[in-house]
């Protein structure tokens, strides 16, 4: 298995040691990244993406489970927490309702090795969904401007639909525009 980027957040210099460890053992990375706070975590996450986010908790500036929920509503990141045993179950619960993965301490290696791959592979299912969502969205925004394009020939050039239909197919095909350019150009043209 392979990513290309991993970022680990641990308030320890040996946290970060052996989760970068386990990380290279289980997969293969072309990047590790590293960040000792919350804070400096954010801060990389706001300008970075990457494909997995370790998070070790406690860190020194916060427990690092509000990091997780950031990191899972705002990134593509996969995300994993190593929590210690005696954090709050219910909060614990919440992360994996958000799909964060929680691994306790001490980490066991075969389990983070399995976490690791589950997290990988729902990642990749994920982007692939999202990645189709974003196509359908584009396909169902083309279609609307498409159709208000053709109200507006049949409102100012008193084209029937069908002969606004074959203009604007037209057009597009003319001009070597897509549909959906030559929808917004029919637009602009008589809306404003």
């Amino acid at each position: 298995m392979y990513m290309n980027s991993v970022f680990v957040v641990s308030s320890s210099e040996k946290g970060v040691k052996i989760l970068c460890s386990l990380v290279k053992e289980a997969v293969s990375v072309w990047e590790i990244q590293t960040a000792s706070t919350a804070n400096q975590a954010r801060e990389y996450l706001e300008e970075h993406d990457c494909d997995l986010t370790v998070i070790d908790s406690p860190l020194s500036d916060e427990a690092g489970f509000s990091l997780a929920c950031e990191t899972a509503e705002k990134t593509n990141s996969a995300c994993i927490v190593i929590a210690r045993q005696d954090a709050d179950v219910n909060v614990l619960v919440k992360l994996e309702e958000k799909g964060i993965a929680v691994i306790s301490k001490p980490i066991n290696k075969e389990y983070f090795f399995r976490t690791v791959r589950v997290v990988n592979s729902l990642r990749k299912r994920y982007l692939g969904i999202y990645e189709e969502n974003e196509r359908l969205q584009d396909e169902l925004e083309t279609v609307r401007l498409a159709n208000r394009a053709k109200c507006a020939l049949i409102q100012y050039l008193r084209m029937t639909e069908k002969q606004a239909h074959r203009y604007l197919e037209k057009q597009a095909m003319d001009m070597r525009m897509t549909i959906k350019d030559t929808a917004l150009q029919i637009i602009k043209t008589y809306e404003t």
